[in-house]
């Protein structure tokens, strides 16, 4: 028949089905040939076409970086990425990796650099994935963290090779390392292998255990083995398995037979042992949680002892969570006393790290009369490394474009201390705008009004198709933030809540999100009576005993540290 066409396909190598994938659509393409002969193409729609550029470029250079650290060439003879308008995350599809459009685009002057790092770190993961669950994959969802975990410290591994300026390394620690330290400290949390049974407990375990804890012990193991042998294990592991599957002793075992050829050894005893690589990393892969290592000076020696950390000492029950400024094993005197040392600095990364920190602080005290002092320290201590680093891009009148480094700044004001006609302006851009990286500054910045009516109008689009299901979630996360919005976006959710849940794949994060800034007995007995009355919660239940257990803890957070901070406040110069 005339209405219908054949298409013929070549064989595909052997491979797991989950990464099939087929597009049909009416987008155009970019392409490049890159050095192993492999086609490396773009895909989007022709109006984005032209913000692909760096991404074509980048793409060639970490798939060639990934086929020379694994000394494996690409094993197609196309890789096909495509940016989809409407996509939430992205999926390593085997020759044909499906991502969000806006993590595709890039324009010089026109983007932030941060914006530009996180383009980079996404293809960077997903190239990471042809050979770390495509080519080798797991052999069950319990090591769902071998193939997450890989791909995400590889991907900073890919980043220090192209853009080594950015020290993505140490960029790894303060975004990966810390943040899975973070939830690691909690009761609640769960080992990196984890049995799974079912695709809801198989849900639960895409967080930063899998992700960020993941690979944070692999690169824990690198610096145990050395960066050859670790490469080298690495090597042989794809090897021995291509085109097939792993569990994580066959990764124990590769490293540790890479670890004996390269004569690696302690000392036990008086003898010399291979490292007992199962042995070491099983300590970290099979319980949860992580130690804290004292270390006290004995005369001319030194005394080390280590216990269980945990940020709420006295957590019995699972989902307990208390902020590291509460978990009692440095004075509070002097984890704030560590706050006024930043004024000192002119480094990113400690700023960023204290970032998480100074968070928690600022949700718990932002209702109390104490914020204003709090506000204005904090503002004291950054002034004084901006000011030394300066800006001297002033522009040169009212019609210069913003610099695209402070657009975000610029936007986000606007809205907050501007009218309907400054939110109209962001909506309008947000739904008009050709650029990814812009559009996202807009929406972003129509959570920031302080206007009831405007939020509850914004709240309400998400339930039809006046925004795209991916940005739904997120204006209800952003909204979520503003202290105005927050009681709005949780009066959204429990009315509306079988229709979030059949619109949205997932809203654990969501729950987090909301309820991060609960802190009295009436918000507790709001998300109970509210769990109580639901016979649909599925894979969130989980988060909202975790939600109440983490507002109990903010709860007992105040009463311990309230009145320590206003103090100090207080007696600051």
């Amino acid at each position: 028949s005339n209405q219908w066409v054949a298409d013929y396909y070549a064989a595909t190598p052997m491979m797991s089905t989950h990464l099939l994938a087929f597009v049909v659509c009416d987008f155009i393409s970019r392409e490049v040939l890159i050095s192993s002969n492999v086609l490396f193409r773009i895909w989007t729609r022709p109006e984005a076409i032209d913000q692909t550029g760096y991404v074509l470029d980048l793409g060639g250079r970490v798939q060639n970086f990934y086929e020379e650290y694994f000394n494996y060439p690409f094993m197609l003879p196309k890789q096909d990425i495509i940016g989809v308008p409407d996509f939430k995350g992205a999926m390593e599809n085997w020759g044909l990796i499906i991502q969000r459009e806006e993590a595709m685009s890039f324009t010089p002057q026109e983007t932030a650099e941060g914006f530009k790092e996180y383009v980079t770190m996404i293809l960077s993961r997903e190239l990471a994935h042809v050979w770390f669950g495509n080519l080798v994959s797991q052999s069950w969802w319990d090591d769902l963290w071998l193939i997450e975990g890989f791909a995400n410290y590889m991907a900073f591994v890919a980043m220090n090779s192209v853009v080594p300026s950015w020290l993505p390394l140490d960029d790894f620690v303060i975004k990966n390392v810390q943040r899975a330290l973070a939830f690691d400290g909690l009761i609640s949390s769960h080992p990196v292998h984890v049995p799974v049974s079912n695709p809801d407990e198989l849900d639960e375990k895409f967080d930063s255990i899998s992700f960020r804890k993941g690979g944070s012990i692999l690169r824990m193991l690198q610096f145990i083995l050395g960066d050859a042998t670790f490469q080298k294990g690495l090597q042989r592991l794809i090897r021995e398995r291509e085109y097939g599957v792993m569990a994580h002793d066959d990764l124990w075992a590769a490293l540790r037979t890479q670890s004996i050829i390269d004569g690696n050894s302690y000392q036990r005893y008086k003898e010399y042992e291979p490292l007992d690589v199962k042995g070491i990393m099983e300590t970290w892969t099979l319980q949860m949680n992580y130690p804290t290592v004292f270390m006290e000076r004995k005369g001319y020696g030194m005394r080390l002892s280590q216990s269980r950390y945990l940020l709420d000492k006295t957590a019995t029950d699972p989902g307990q969570y208390a902020s590291p400024f509460g978990s009692g094993d440095l004075s509070k005197k002097i984890a704030l006393q560590t706050l006024e040392y930043l004024s000192m600095e002119d480094s990113y990364f400690p700023f960023y790290a204290a970032l998480t920190e100074i968070t928690y602080v600022r949700n718990m005290l932002e209702r109390t009369d104490i914020y204003d002092d709090l506000v204005a320290f904090l503002s004291k201590t950054f002034s004084s490394p901006l000011i030394k680093l300066g800006y001297s891009n002033t522009g040169s009148g009212r019609l210069e474009m913003i610099d695209a480094e402070f657009r975000s700044i610029v936007y986000y004001t606007a809205v907050q201390y501007g009218g309907v006609t400054e939110w109209e302006y962001a909506y309008r851009g947000y739904t008009t705008s050709n650029s990814g990286s812009e559009r996202l500054l807009f929406l972003y910045s129509c959570a920031y009004t302080r206007n009831v009516t405007i939020l509850n109008s914004f709240l309400q689009r998400i339930l039809t198709d006046a925004v795209r299901k991916q940005d739904g979630e997120r204006i209800l996360r952003y909204v979520s933030r503003n202290p105005i919005g927050n009681p709005l976006v949780w009066n959204l959710i429990t009315s509306n809540w079988d229709v979030l849940i059949t619109r949205f794949v997932s809203v654990n994060y969501l729950i987090a999100d909301v309820t991060a800034k609960f802190n009295t007995e009436a918000d507790i007995q709001s998300i109970q009576a509210f769990k109580n009355s639901q016979q649909n919660l599925g894979a969130s239940t989980a988060a909202f005993d975790r939600a109440i257990e983490t507002t109990r803890a903010n709860i007992k957070w105040m009463n311990s540290n309230f009145q320590v901070i206003k103090d100090w406040l207080k007696n600051l110069p």
